[in-house]
């Protein structure tokens, strides 16, 4: 993560002293035999000091305090027909690791609209990891992004499902016109 630095507060005149936690996360998309794809997320979280635990065990720095995985296979609806999130590294070790399996019940959902809505009501709170449930969060807008896109030329005359998703793909705006002139419907 050599992107994030201690220089970073000079734009807003702060003065960084140390630098304390990093997230990365990182979310890859296959395509697969079969009109299939493969949905892969990693989050890490690394603290750049040494951090107590309960029981008095010492997380040293650079070593990840939160490191899970999920993949995901999808069809080209992006229906989930198998998930699989694996928790590698907690700060409550033996607690923590409990909840994976429960992430296969993501089975069946479609990554479209409603999807985050209905994460959260399946693994929101005390239901779910937190951590797990942001990087599948993370996963489904790349998903979105990657599938659609490979797939956008077989919707059969359907608007495709980026097109008013947000600001610079509003229909009615310049990038609509350039690229996606079918679904343009501002003035010409």
């Amino acid at each position: 993560m050599n992107e994030l630095d201690n220089s970073a507060g000079d734009s807003f005149g702060l003065d960084v002293i140390e630098s304390v936690h990093k997230r990365g996360i990182e979310v890859g998309v296959h395509k697969c035999r079969g009109d299939m794809w493969l949905i892969q997320g990693h989050l890490r979280d690394v603290r750049d000091r040494d951090m107590p635990l309960r029981g008095g065990e010492i997380r040293r720095a650079g070593t990840p305090l939160h490191e899970m995985t999920v993949q995901l296979a999808v069809d080209s609806t992006l229906t989930i027909l198998a998930a699989e999130a694996n928790i590698a590294a907690v700060p409550i070790t033996g607690i923590c690791e409990g909840i994976a399996p429960d992430y296969s019940r993501l089975k069946g959902m479609c990554i479209t609209t409603g999807f985050r809505r209905e994460l959260r009501r399946l693994f929101g709170g005390l239901k779910g990891c937190t951590h797990v449930t942001e990087l599948i969060m993370s996963m489904a807008s790349v998903a979105v992004q990657a599938v659609g896109s490979e797939t956008e030329k077989a919707t059969d005359g359907e608007k495709p499902r980026q097109l008013d998703a947000c600001h610079a793909l509003d229909t009615t705006g310049s990038a609509v016109k350039y690229f996606y002139p079918k679904w343009y419907r501002g003035f010409t």
